[in-house]
């Protein structure tokens, strides 16, 4: 099997599993129990939450919280400020649903962020349209369909200058850990991240915030310092630890790796008449590719592949039930009699450049027999 959809979901790293047994086996007491075993299981969590803000070098008063996924992150941060119809706000049509979809239901007003033609964010157009009355900007660190990998960094920067009221949430649930990332400027408010986009377990996940979040998200006994009640599930929380410490160490090698991976697909396809790439290698993560096959449609390719042992993707696994035209491939600029011939592929650690090669030998072949197959008819 060759599975090419990890930013959908990595398979879980050898040494998080080792460590998510243990801590099943032996971490079963609650945090939240006033004896020793409880209290040292807190004491945990807290030295994890501190190494979690090591990570993004974050400053004093940033503070972490434990979520059950990167949806309830980015729900949180939109939740919270308890934006108003008055409320002016900046948003990409090609972000997450996790954060569209919300924005989308506040009421609030919102304004697409502009983008080049080749699908980057137009920066200067963005800045343009800041004011004193813009409340809000929502932006994708990494897009997780086209691969964009953007400055949001200096975006942060870019809109505290304009305004220094306005609140920046970062989705950064494609980038943590695959890309350096500092919070040390003060200039971006909340960030999202997920344990299962870097080898972690599903069920866990994590949002940064500046300060003190203006709502809690949910009441009860009080847990995540008063501001998330549940029971903290400790062995998710130590396995996300594992894989976010295991990422950081290896950043540098992966990134060589990645870039090896999705350079050599490129080239495979690079003098074909069918397939083309939409954006440019160099304005994207090397985690990400994506590709148009003219006059096929992805779904049946993806059913081809599947059938030989090969798994991609055609959208983000949480658009996946889009059908027709698709407002994260419009807004990325790409033509809409197109929007049914994407394909995504996505590496992984456990990818190998021999994983590329048959891979691309098996679309070639898919590709020649749907060829075969639609001329006969």
């Amino acid at each position: 099997m060759i599975y090419l959809d990890n930013a959908a979901s990595w398979p879980i790293l050898p040494s998080v599993m080792g460590v998510l047994g243990r801590s099943l086996a032996d971490d079963y007491a609650n945090l939240s129990a006033a004896h020793r075993l409880g209290k040292d299981l807190f004491e945990r969590v807290e030295v994890i939450r501190q190494d979690f803000l090591n990570l993004v070098d974050a400053p004093q008063g940033y503070q972490f919280y434990f979520t059950s996924s990167a949806t309830e992150s980015n729900n949180w941060a939109i939740w919270q400020r308890a934006f108003t119809s008055c409320d002016e706000i900046l948003y990409s049509r090609a972000d997450h649903p996790s954060i569209t979809v919300p924005l989308e239901k506040s009421g609030a007003k919102l304004r697409n962020i502009p983008r080049h033609m080749d699908g980057r964010i137009d920066q200067n157009q963005l800045s343009d349209m800041i004011t004193t009355d813009t409340k809000g900007l929502f932006v994708t660190w990494v897009n997780g369909q086209s691969g964009h990998l953007e400055d949001v960094a200096a975006l942060a920067r870019e809109a505290k200058r304009r305004n220094p009221e306005i609140y920046v949430h970062v989705d950064g649930v494609q980038g943590f850990g695959k890309h350096a990332i500092s919070l040390r400027d003060d200039a971006i408010d909340s960030f999202s991240l997920s344990s299962h986009k870097i080898g972690g377990p599903k069920g866990i996940a994590g949002i940064y915030f500046r300060t003190m979040p203006s709502k809690l998200l949910l009441h009860g006994g009080g847990q995540e310092h008063g501001m998330r009640a549940g029971t903290p599930p400790f062995p998710l929380i130590v396995a996300m630890q594992e894989a976010a410490q295991w990422m950081n160490l290896h950043r540098e090698t992966l990134w060589a790796k990645m870039q090896q991976l999705n350079q050599a697909f490129r080239s495979f396809f690079s003098t074909d008449k069918i397939i083309s790439f939409p954006f440019l290698e160099e304005h994207c993560s090397p985690y990400i590719v994506m590709l148009v096959v003219r006059g096929v449609s992805s779904d049946i390719i993806l059913r081809h592949l599947e059938m030989e042992q090969v798994f991609c993707a055609s959208t983000a696994a949480c658009s996946s039930k889009i059908k027709g035209t698709n407002p994260t491939f419009l807004d990325l600029r790409i033509p809409e009699d197109l929007h049914k011939n994407v394909l995504r592929l996505s590496f992984g650690q456990q990818n190998s450049l021999e994983d590329v090669k048959t891979s691309c030998n098996l679309l070639n072949r898919v590709l020649q027999t749907i060829s075969l197959l639609t001329h006969k008819r």
